[in-house]
């Protein structure tokens, strides 16, 4: 239970900060290239809502899986183990 919520909340916080980076850093591309290259439009704004879509339920998903494959075990014997 609060394992898993716990990891969880972790990994979507760690996930949410590097899409805000990505994001800011796709725009800043873009200015670039459009600047640089003729024929670059407008962002299509489906487009990247789609594939922030997509990245965000993929790392749901892989933060949910691995935070119950971690629970369960017992962290004693883990750090006893290590």
């Amino acid at each position: 239970g609060t394992v898993v919520r716990e990891l969880v909340h972790d990994g979507i916080r760690l996930a949410s900060v590097g899409m805000v980076a990505g994001a800011i850093l796709t725009i800043m591309g873009w200015f670039l290239a459009r600047s640089m290259l003729y024929g670059i439009g407008v962002i299509d704004g489906l487009t990247v809502f789609v594939g922030a879509a997509v990245q965000v339920v993929t790392v749901c998903l892989a933060v949910w899986f691995a935070a119950r494959r971690a629970a369960r075990y017992d962290p004693a014997m883990v750090l006893r183990l290590d």
